[in-house]
Formats: structure tokens, C-alpha cells, sequence
């Protein structure tokens, strides 16, 4: 057990959102933040298993908010079967696991076929000794699902009464971290990843604490952990030519700090000191390895082993205590969004409120405005989660106006961020690839741009290849069927196809134009990248792509020199309607330097 010390008075926690499998990954994002007076208590086990697999513990007193995370591998994409998670006996829940075709919430589905399930259970845990009991398909007639388990891990949000106040912030996710080779015909890499905690009070803090969990990890195979830039774990012990060296996801939890841990195959659950480096926005950086030789490449097997082959950093908690009493609701509007706003249609603006306080039952009254001028309002119950949503309907016309929202608690009132929006005519979306630049070239590779007129192509990214999917900042997204991504857990020991060699590979950067005919606003919209008939990355862009205008970026790929047939596609799905759709597919041949 380990305790995760918190005060206020309730967890925070984002509302349920959908997945999307994806071979590269799912991003972590803040799924539950606030305060509580008391303790955030974490119970788990680790390490791949046989099911059915358990685990026991006791609570002193009954929480005001759980979340039980279980990780299980599938064997590939295409085997299904389900997971059965059992909560003291009470409440059982039954989730079926779909592989490719998972788009079930909460379920965090990538590569072939690894699980993360994000189950509430604060209705079901309570006051004493509490069992959590996870069973699979594995074994079962007909079942093809490989089924053991990873990881079973309960966060608990639990009050208590000795003068202590925490801030917190719970993460989830299934982030891909993988060398090429791993990822089919064209290999990808990605090789970190990102997630940023906000809103932090640095006042009188005694102590905080981060607490990762990694899967699919391998000892012997350094990776690192950084928080606001600073390295974490201690170092070595692989190779004393390098001192900075470190292997945190080792197969053994809860020894980077120091001393022998606890032995966990294939996972990597650890707990941080970051005290002297938290301040009021934190990032934390995941990272597959480093080239420590200096030759470009990180050798994952060999005289100096400097990464992992792939690692899959799935949740990060981070928590801030501090004596005293709470400081009761802290809210914050996010940038507001608008749907269907075309001339003469019915548009709907949403705004997302967060509380980074404690909770309170009392509903906030939200005022939407465009150009200053109100054009609707509803009140929004900010509930244990954390999170609420508020929304309207108002007539659209044409013209270039400031959206913005007003959220008003009685005590306090906050403003939105001003979000630009431009009516009229619908969208007409149009695709083009560009020639592809080695990531190496000289001068370096050009940044994203937009335009705001379509006299200049632009070039909209897409960041990966592989079936690699990004999404935006924002998790309430205007595509909630693809606003999670997926991404890559290859358990070690499972047997896959033979990793290409990285040397008959380049990285380049592959340009792209989403340019809009339309005098509308697109404000999102998902963009298809397929290279020699594989899907090689998918894009959810929530960077508005202005009416009459285009949006800049380049598509980081990997492939051999030569000739390669690229397709290359924009709103695939029709989530955003359009004038037209016949020019949202382009197919040709392309040079590769």
C-alpha cells in the first residue's frame, strides 16, 4: 500500500469519455484533480498473472471516490473476449474486449491488443477491508483472448480529519513509447511522451509526490522519468561509463528511490519525491531512452544498451500537501467550442468548468457571449468529478465574431478564454500532400502555419506514422467517437513479428494541406495518412482551420528511400459537414529523398 495524502473534501474526476483503438496510443490526460481532507490512498498488485488475480485492503473510512485501473494483454488486436472486475462481492461488471473494433469508454485499447480498464467503484468500496477481484476469459471454450493480467490498481479518495490538506491530480492514459520495427510494413518510433498538470497552489506545500505506472517494461533496458526537466529515480546501474544512466521500469516496483522493491514482471509501479521541483504547472516527461553514444540511434541491444524496446506509460499521479484548511472551490472555464455554426442553422456552444478545489454541491451559472453580448445561459452541477459541461443553442449568421463564456459560482466568477469564430457558407475541406523532407536536411524542417486565406497551400500535421493517432489539448472533443487515442503496449515474451532493422529506415517529414473553401470555420476535423496501403497515422486536428483558410504542419514518417504510394484523407467519417466531400481523398506516388 502507499498513501497519497490529499484534503478538501471530495476527488475530482473528468467524466467518462469514449476510446478509440489505435495501434500508437492513447495520451495521458488529467482524468480526476481537486483537493480532499484526508488521503489518497493506492492498493495494487504487479505483475503479468494468471487470473484470477485479487487484491485486499483496508480503508478507514469510506471513500468519497475510487477508480480501480486493470490492465490486461489480449494476445493481438484481433482476438476478443471480456474481463470480469468484482467489487466486495457487490458490484460486478463485465466488460467485453473488442481488440481493432473497441470504441467502448474508459477502455484504453492499443497494439496488439493490451487493455487499460478505468472503473468507478466509490458506490461499492467502504469503511474497512475491501476486495477487489479481476477474472478474463483465458481459459474459457472458444475464448481467444490471451487474458492475464498486468496490473490491478485502486486509487481511493479517502477524508479524514488530522488537519492536512493535499491537491491532486490523476492521470490515465496507454501511451506507446516504441523503437522502430515494432509497428507493421512502415515502422514508426516514438520515443516520448507528455503529460502537464495545471492550476497547482504552491503555497505552504510540505510535500509532494508523483506515483507512475509503466507497462510492458524490461530490466536491463534504461528509460527515464523527468519532472519539470529534473531526472528522477536514482541512477545506474547498467553501464558506469554513462552515470546518468537509469532503468526505472526495471521489472521491479517501488525501488527508484532507492532499495530492493517489490518484484513485478513486465510492470513498474514507483513513487517520486518531487517536493523542491513542483510549482504551479508541472510536467512530466516519459522517455523510451537516451543516445547516450552520440551516433544518432538508441541501441536497445548491443555493448551500450541506451533504451527500451517499447514501454507504456498508462497512469501518473501527482499530489501537493499542505497544512492548514482547504481553500474551498477553485473553478476555471475552459476555451469554449461551437457545433453546426452555419449561417442560418441552429449552433450549439459548449464550455467545459473545472474544479481544482474542493467540492461543493452548489451549481454554477454559466453566460455564454458572443462579441460580448449574451446569447444564452444555463447553470451546471460541478460534481464529484470535478467537471461539468454547459451548453446552448442560438441561432447562427454570418459574420466573424468572439465566443466566450461567464461561470459564476455565487462566490466566484471566472471568464473563459476567447475563442475566434468565423460563419457563414458550410465548409468545403480539400487534402494535399507535399513532397517529403528528410528530418535530417539541412536547414531543419519548417513549423506548422496557418493561413488565413487560401492563396498559400498549407500543410496540416499529422504527427506519426503506423496507425499512430494525436489528438488536441482539449479531451471534451467536438469528435467524441475519436477524441482518446491509443497507443502501443507490446508485453515482453509475447511473440510478434521480427522488428525491422532500423538501418534500412529514415525518418522524414511528410507535408500536408487541409486547406477550407468554406466560408465557415472548421474547428476540428480528423485527417487519414495511409503510405503503401497501411494506415500510417491518423490526426484529430483541433486547430481551427479558418474559413477560407489553411492549416500548416508536417507528418513525421518512417520508410525507405525510394518511390512510396501515399493516400492521404480529411473528414473521413463526415463529423463535419461539408458543401461538398469530393476532394477530401488524395492518392499519388511520392519520392522519398
Amino acid at each position: 500500500m502507499s498513501v497519497l495524502l490529499a484534503a478538501g473534501c471530495l476527488v475530482c474526476i473528468c467524466p467518462a469519455v469514449s476510446a478509440l483503438y489505435t495501434f500508437e496510443g492513447i495520451p495521458l490526460e488529467v482524468a480526476a484533480q481537486g483537493e480532499i481532507e484526508g488521503d489518497l490512498l493506492t492498493f495494487g498488485t504487479y505483475g503479468l498473472s494468471e487470473p484470477p488475480v485479487d487484491v485486499t485492503f483496508t480503508l478507514p473510512s469510506d471513500p468519497a471516490w475510487a477508480r480501480i485501473y486493470t490492465a490486461v494483454w489480449g494476445g493481438t488486436e484481433q482476438y476478443s473476449g471480456w474481463t470480469e472486475i468484482s467489487v466486495n462481492n457487490i458490484k460486478k461488471t463485465r466488460y467485453t474486449l473488442y481488440g481493432e473494433d473497441d470504441v467502448q469508454e474508459n477502455i484504453y485499447s492499443s497494439s496488439h491488443g493490451t487493455y487499460l480498464i478505468a472503473s468507478d467503484a466509490g458506490d461499492a468500496l467502504r469503511e474497512g477491508k475491501n476486495t477487489v477481484l479481476v477474472t478474463t476469459s483465458r481459459g474459457e471454450e472458444g475464448n481467444s483472448l490471451d487474458g492475464r493480467i498486468y496490473a490491478i490498481m485502486i486509487v481511493a479518495a479517502v477524508p479524514g480529519g488530522d488537519g492536512h490538506v493535499t491537491q491532486y491530480w490523476v492521470a490515465e492514459g496507454n501511451e506507446n513509447l516504441h523503437g522502430e520495427g515494432w509497428a507493421g510494413t512502415n515502422p514508426t518510433r516514438k520515443d516520448s511522451a507528455s503529460c502537464t498538470f495545471t492550476h497547482a497552489r504552491t503555497d505552504g506545500v510540505t510535500r509532494a509526490t508523483l506515483t507512475t505506472l509503466t507497462l510492458a517494461s524490461n530490466e536491463g533496458q534504461p528509460d527515464y522519468i523527468t519532472f519539470n526537466g529534473a531526472d528522477l529515480g536514482i541512477a545506474g546501474p547498467t553501464d558506469a561509463r554513462y552515470p546518468s544512466m537509469r532503468d526505472l521500469s526495471n521489472e521491479q516496483s517501488f525501488d527508484a528511490g532507492g532499495g530492493a522493491g517489490t518484484l513485478s514482471r513486465y510492470v513498474d509501479c514507483e513513487i517520486f519525491d518531487v517536493t523542491a521541483e513542483f510549482a504551479a504547472t508541472d510536467t512530466v516527461v516519459f522517455e523510451r531512452g537516451r543516445d547516450l553514444t552520440g551516433d544518432g540511434i538508441m541501441e536497445t541491444t548491443g555493448a551500450v544498451i541506451e533504451a527500451e524496446d517499447y514501454i507504456h506509460p498508462v497512469c501518473a499521479i501527482l499530489t501537493a500537501e499542505r497544512d492548514g484548511a482547504s481553500g474551498g472551490p477553485a473553478y476555471v472555464a475552459d476555451e469554449p467550442v461551437a457545433e453546426n455554426a452555419y449561417d442560418g442553422e441552429e449552433a450549439e456552444a459548449r464550455v467545459s468548468i473545472r474544479n481544482y478545489g474542493t467540492y461543493t454541491s452548489e451549481p454554477v451559472h454559466v453566460t455564454f457571449l458572443l462579441d460580448g453580448a449574451p446569447i444564452g445561459d444555463a447553470d451546471v452541477s460541478i460534481g464529484e468529478d470535478g467537471t461539468g459541461e454547459a451548453s446552448i443553442s442560438w441561432m447562427a449568421t454570418s459574420g466573424s465574431y468572439q465566443l466566450s463564456a461567464i461561470a459564476d459560482s455565487g462566490s466566484s466568477t471566472v471568464t473563459s478564454p476567447v475563442k475566434s469564430l468565423t460563419i457563414g457558407t458550410l465548409p468545403d475541406l480539400s487534402v494535399r500532400a507535399g513532397v517529403p523532407v528528410r528530418a535530417d536536411a539541412a536547414g531543419g524542417v519548417p513549423e506548422a502555419t496557418t493561413s488565413p486565406a487560401p492563396l498559400f497551400p498549407a500543410l496540416l500535421g499529422i504527427a506519426a506514422a503506423g496507425g499512430l493517432i494525436l489528438r488536441g489539448k482539449t479531451r471534451n472533443s467536438i469528435l467524441p467517437a475519436i477524441c482518446i487515442v491509443s497507443l502501443l503496449m507490446l508485453p515482453a515474451g509475447c511473440l510478434l513479428t521480427t522488428p525491422a532493422s532500423a538501418g534500412e529506415f529514415a525518418e522524414y517529414r511528410l507535408p500536408v494541406t487541409i486547406t477550407n473553401s468554406g466560408g465557415s470555420d472548421v474547428q476540428e476535423c480528423m485527417v487519414t495518412v495511409f503510405l503503401d496501403g497501411e494506415k500510417a497515422a491518423v490526426r484529430i486536428l483541433d486547430e481551427t482551420v479558418p474559413a477560407y483558410g489553411t492549416v500548416t504542419t508536417y507528418i513525421p514518417l518512417f520508410t525507405t528511400p525510394g518511390t512510396h504510394q501515399v493516400t492521404v484523407t480529411v473528414n473521413e467519417e463526415r463529423t463535419v459537414k461539408e458543401s461538398s466531400y469530393s476532394d477530401n481523398r488524395q492518392e499519388g506516388s511520392l519520392a522519398f529523398p
